[in-house]
């Protein structure tokens, strides 16, 4: 199912074309595909709130073993018998059975093989006897399975745990039969389905090729006016159903009146709810109802759910701390067909080309916003692209700096503007504000209103920015006079600009949008601790010469530079050891210069996380320990993005980050 909301530059037209897909999603551009844990609604520290989580859905674990666990020690059994245990456990068993006693399922995985079917794999433990203190063997019990009217298995075979059954061909599931896909297999996934259904849409983007694939998959599509349905624009029925429908129906000569009917759908339909999207724009709901089809069949099986909008799946409210995560099948799902939908719509390898191709056109731009704008530009207005599609799948595909073009505030578009990479790596950060909810903020957050009542910072062209003319003009837009950022201050917002993060809010059982926005002030904080400490003052400091001549202040050496850092953080060396986790005695005379101690990048970003160094203090203090990132290794540049944008989180986030990417975590 797909919910969206319509943006107000798409009702505008902006491309200056008929747009083939005007309707925006507010999600974030950078959803991990694989990744099933719910996003992080965030509040004050300590604060919790009430959400709706689905209740009843099962999983194929617990289905599998209620239905087959008997089955599996008949199995065992069977290959004891005939010998083959023993051949491959090396020992004899003390009893001629396999029990509970001597048997332990330890684990389960999950493999899809293609729509419909799908290994379960139960790891097991066997012992030679009763006792804690007998040999013991691991092995893996591989079955085939299915629906049909209900789970049906198949058990294939038994493995040696060093000698696992190959997978390679298939994905992995959850257990709830949600494939785990990155975002770079749900992009391959996506070209897959257009090259053997509709190869043109790998040639040009053009509306018609949704309907096309879902012909091709053997999906039929009807556009019906539905009742009470208004936010649901599109609904897979995966088994067949009805639905209500709203007509207007003549009543006399000239009074009209709604006639609700029920409206019979057969079997593996797609209903796109002309109430909520027009008949033309109904491309990227039906290749989002293409992506449930392919990919969550068997999910729809194990719930014995026939429509994708999951009517009849109960709800219960529940409470959780802010900044928690917990796992959330639904929101799983829908994130991964809302990617998908957009890789259908604009092909990875069609988008590459014409980037590329655009990008070898343009020269006069002042920085890569601009760069961006004019390149996405070009591609909308000569294929009747929405600029927010483009936008996104700009960044989706790892063009970040597209996150400073095409953008629109309140209908009005903005012109474009450059960053540090860094300084937006996380997909809910943003530059980009609005009058209204800066209004919002001022209502519901104190540190705001702090900031704000000082006249530090004033609103212009989308941007709360500092208020001196370096980074403040007036101009004319719109034909109304406004205030708009400087050249350079657009081409350096990270500098000059004050930095939001937009909230998630739940609009549903596994649905959740960029609601609020929250300032960003821990940054201003940090940094203005710092240099305050250096001027001795109480009086805000323009950060920008304050800065260098801090910089410049700083030792020459990596210890001393590190104490007087700890000195104004009010640290002991005792808890800095700690937090290293060092022997305090060794780390308190290496701070004395009675003993050496090796200099690592590690060591580098676990004292700026225990100290919450901004990263243009952090980067001064690798310089000063003779240390440099190699940004062509993967992992320095997490450490890199973990210095300049989540340096205020801690060391135990930070790992999670690595361990994400698949990185070693900090060591000393």
């Amino acid at each position: 199912m797909m919910k969206e909301t319509i943006s107000p530059e798409e009702k505008e037209g902006e491309s200056g074309t008929a747009e083939a897909f005007p309707l925006e999603r507010r999600e974030p551009e950078e959803a991990d595909c694989a990744d099933e844990m719910s996003p992080q609604p965030m509040g004050a520290d300590g604060e919790t709130m009430t959400i709706l989580v689905a209740e009843g859905l099962v999983t194929i674990t617990k289905i599998f073993m209620q239905k087959y666990r008997l089955r599996l020690y008949q199995y065992l059994n069977q290959r004891l018998r005939d010998g083959m245990l023993e051949n491959m456990t090396g020992f004899l068993f003390d009893e001629r059975r396999i029990t509970r006693e001597v048997c332990t399922f330890t684990g389960f995985d999950q493999w899809r093989i293609e729509r419909g079917c799908f290994y379960f794999d139960v790891r097991v433990t066997l012992k030679q006897g009763a006792g804690n203190d007998r040999p013991e063997w691991r092995g893996i019990i591989a079955a085939f399975c299915y629906f049909d009217q209900g789970l049906q298995c198949d058990i294939k075979a038994l493995y040696d745990e060093h000698y696992p059954p190959d997978r390679s061909e298939c994905m992995r599931l959850s257990a709830f039969l949600i494939p785990y896909l990155t975002n770079q297999e749900m992009e391959k996934l996506a070209e897959e389905m257009l090259r053997e259904h509709v190869p043109d849409a790998l040639r040009a983007p053009e509306r018609g090729n949704a309907e096309k694939l879902a012909a091709a998959l053997g999906l039929g599509i009807r556009y019906l006016p539905l009742w009470n349905e208004h936010s649901d624009r599109g609904i897979l029925f995966y088994k067949g159903g009805k639905v209500q429908i709203a007509e207007a129906v003549q009543d006399g000569e000239m009074q009209e009146r709604l006639r609700i009917r029920e409206e019979e759908i057969p079997v593996r339909t797609i209903v796109i709810n002309i109430n909520a999207c027009r008949k033309e724009y109904a491309d990227s709901c039906i290749y989002h109802e293409c992506i449930h089809n392919e990919l969550h069949d068997l999910f729809f099986e194990l719930q014995e759910i026939g429509r994708s909008d999951l009517e009849g799946v109960k709800t219960r409210k529940k409470t959780i701390r802010s900044g928690e995560r917990i796992s959330d099948p639904l929101f799983f799902m829908e994130k991964q067909a809302s990617r998908g939908a957009d890789c259908l719509m604009l092909p990875l390898s069609w988008l590459t080309e014409n980037i590329g191709r655009e990008r070898l056109r343009i020269a006069g731009y002042r920085h890569m916003g601009e760069l961006y704008e004019m390149i996405g530009k070009r591609i909308c207005t000569r294929n009747g692209i929405a600029n927010f599609l483009m936008r996104r799948r700009m960044i989706q595909t790892g063009h970040y700096e597209a996150k400073g073009s095409l953008n629109w505030v309140d209908g009005v578009h903005i012109e474009p503007f450059a960053f540090r990479r860094g300084s937006l790596e996380k997909a809910e950060d943003t530059f980009i504000v609005s009058e209204g909810e800066l209004c919002g903020l001022r209502e519901s957050s104190r540190e705001f209103r702090e900031i704000d009542a000082g006249k530090r910072f004033i609103y212009a062209d989308g941007h709360y920015v500092k208020n001196d003319p370096k980074y403040v003009t007036e101009g004319w837009q719109n034909g109304r006079d406004v205030r708009l950022l400087t050249p350079w201050a657009n081409a350096h917002v990270d500098e000059c600009c004050l930095r939001f993060t937009r909230i998630y809010i739940q609009v549903g059982p596994g649905k959740y949008i960029f609601g609020r926005l929250n300032c960003d002030t821990e940054y201003i904080e940090r940094t203005q601790f710092f240099l305050r400490r250096q001027t001795e003052g109480n009086e805000i400091i323009d950060e920008g010469p304050e800065i260098v001549k801090y910089q410049n202040a700083m030792p020459e050496t990596f210890p001393e530079c590190l104490k007087n850092l700890m000195k104004e953080a009010r640290m002991t060396y005792e808890k800095m050891a700690e937090a290293l986790n060092v022997d305090a005695g060794n780390f308190g005379r290496w701070m004395r210069g009675a003993r050496r101690m090796p200099v690592s990048t590690d060591m580098v970003v676990m004292v700026s996380l225990i100290l919450k160094l901004p990263g243009w203090i952090s980067s001064t203090l690798m310089s000063r320990a003779g240390l440099t990132l190699n940004y062509k290794n993967d992992r320095d540049l997490a450490l890199g993005q973990i210095l300049e944008t989540r340096w205020n989180d801690g060391i135990e986030k930070a790992n999670e980050y690595l361990q994400q990417r698949k990185h070693e975590v900090l060591s000393i």
